[in-house]
């Protein structure tokens, strides 16, 4: 089909995953209205200006079944049902390779960050006029094992870098499972964590043989340090690096496109 994008044919093919897949969007909602639901419950009669352990913890978990969600919404988008990437239907839809490819997103990862985000502001709005309970932002949520180890190890002076590295985190897992998605036929989330995990295990092993934990306990002193003595420099830095790296990651987005357009051209 010609490459030409067209706003119209994008709707129908995000409608015509709603119809197939509404029934399946159901067990997510539940579990995360449930557990946003307790992470306010948990911060009710809490005292604002001491950020109760149990609290913290219950953000953080929250946190993980969160990011969960998203790899389940991934998992729906791009292998299950007659959408699968790894099916000849998909590719024979009267639709460009880049619609399709940016349906999968949106229904993969976008729309339901959105949601999820609109999700938890309006739940801990309606229980902290409710209730109690105290106000959280979604970057607490994103951001809580941080603001943790800040508390207990004095990281709150690096902790912008510490945020910045995790959201790179975040968006190369990303980038890895939509690649894993439509690169494996079966278990592609498990596929993708077990080279995720292997390459990890390999790569820091060898990067502590060249550098040992007294190396790296420098290196956080001395950013500590330079966090300290010239905050605007370091916060222009870090900000230099997260763009300079997010960029190089993006390439990631088009090699993704690419392998899945050769996919369709081959069906």
């Amino acid at each position: 089909m010609e490459e030409n994008f067209s706003i119209q044919r994008l709707q129908a093919l995000i409608l015509r995953f709603w119809v197939e897949k509404k029934y399946s969007l159901i067990f997510p909602v539940v579990i995360i209205v449930i557990v946003f639901s307790l992470i306010s419950i948990t911060t009710i009669n809490l005292n604002k200006h001491h950020e109760g352990l149990g609290s913290v913890l219950a953000i953080i978990f929250g946190k993980w079944v969160f990011l969960g969600m998203l790899v389940y919404h991934l998992y729906l988008a791009f292998a299950k049902g007659s959408g699968c990437v790894k099916t000849r239907l998909l590719h024979l839809l009267p639709a460009s390779a880049a619609e399709k490819f940016i349906c999968l997103l949106l229904t993969g990862f976008v729309l339901p960050f959105v949601f999820y985000f609109t999700v938890f502001q309006l739940l801990n709005t309606v229980f902290v006029f409710t209730t109690s309970a105290k106000s959280l932002t979604f970057l607490q949520l994103m951001f809580s094992d941080i603001e943790l180890m800040g508390h207990q190890a004095e990281f709150a002076i690096i902790s912008l870098m510490l945020k910045f590295f995790s959201l790179l985190f975040y968006y190369f897992m990303f980038h890895l499972l939509v690649w894993g998605l439509i690169t494996f036929k079966e278990y592609a989330v498990l596929k993708v964590f077990g080279i995720f995990y292997l390459a990890y295990s390999i790569l820091g092993f060898v990067v502590f043989q060249v550098f040992n934990a007294k190396f790296w306990l420098n290196f956080i002193e001395t950013a500590k340090r330079y966090a300290t003595d010239s905050p605007e420099y370091y916060s222009q830095l870090s900000w230099t690096m997260f763009v300079v790296f997010f960029g190089l990651l993006s390439g990631l987005f088009y090699v993704n496109y690419m392998q899945f357009k050769r996919k369709e051209i081959k069906v």
